[in-house]
């Protein structure tokens, strides 16, 4: 669905990307549509705007065949998403960038050399296919209240867990790419040793700074399911890797870790189905793309 798209949009290195030298030569064709130079350059800005993982050219441009190919298949299938919709993910999109309304989005996406009809057309386009995948394939996916447990249990969602966690954060001085790269090299210092408290102190800019970058017991519920994910992995004074965040590049340490039982709410299993029955869906939706591709 649009989560899954946006996430792919959202979580990598930044590469600037370069008009090829005939901007509306094909690239590709697409059920006799030709994907241009023109459309792949706007893919890889797309890409680099929300950080979104790998935009080279070869990336952008399968990004750019896929959507022609779940475009094409919800169109034949009479699926349409209503503008209310479509501007309300713009919006959740934009939020995603820091920015409020569509003229800062507009604004924000032109600094970068992306027109809004393109960020528009991808989202329409992702709400196309999710709308399609759904009709499709979820009134045959069913997960019991046995996979429901298994899940509770394997995901440790049966406990709570909080951390003691410490940070070191710099602006990303508008270079997300290099700044990144910068402090992984920190983060290799770190894991070879280096003193963490000594080295937020003196690299640090975060208020926290003073402290040895230190921000206490935070538990785990109130951290973005992503990050809890990878501080699940970490061991007790592990560190992440340089995670990029709005304007700014972040290291992690793990301090301490404490657990304690917790009582499943009917509202937390709901979710924990909702989540896997978009799992199990988003399977489905490769499937279908990959014939799509074959074809």
């Amino acid at each position: 669905g649009l989560a899954g798209a946006l996430a792919l949009l959202a979580a990598a290195p930044q590469a600037g990307a370069q008009t090829a030298p005939d901007a509306f030569a094909a690239a590709a064709f697409v059920n006799g549509r030709a994907v241009t130079n023109f459309d792949v350059d706007q893919r890889q800005k797309l890409i680099a705007i929300a950080g979104a993982g790998a935009n080279d050219r070869e990336t952008a441009l399968q990004s750019v065949i896929d959507d022609r190919l779940k475009r094409g298949a919800a169109e034949a299938a009479g699926i349409q998403i209503p503008p209310e919709e479509i501007e309300a993910a713009l919006g959740r999109f934009a939020a995603t960038l820091g920015v409020s309304g569509p003229a800062a989005l507009e604004a924000r996406l032109s600094r970068a050399g992306v027109s809004l009809p393109v960020a528009r057309e991808f989202i329409e386009t992702e709400l196309m296919w999710s709308a399609l995948v759904r009709r499709d394939f979820l009134p045959g996916v069913q997960v019991t209240e046995a996979e429901v447990d298994a899940q509770i249990e394997a995901a440790g969602l049966d406990k709570s867990v909080s951390y003691s966690m410490g940070e070191i954060a710099v602006p990303d001085e508008g270079d997300p790419v290099g700044k990144r790269d910068e402090v992984q090299k920190w983060v290799e210092e770190l894991r070879a040793g280096a003193d963490f408290e000594a080295m937020a102190r003196a690299r640090s800019r975060s208020r926290t700074a003073a402290q040895g970058g230190r921000i206490g017991w935070v538990p785990a519920s109130e951290l973005p399911g992503a990050l809890s994910a990878i501080l699940a992995q970490l061991p007790v004074g592990g560190v992440t890797d340089a995670l990029t965040a709005q304007g700014a590049v972040v290291v992690l340490k793990v301090f301490d870790k404490r657990e304690e039982p917790r009582e499943m709410s009917p509202e937390d299993r709901e979710r924990v189905r909702a989540q896997m029955l978009e799992q199990r869906l988003a399977r489905q939706a490769e499937g279908r793309l990959q014939q799509l591709r074959a074809r």
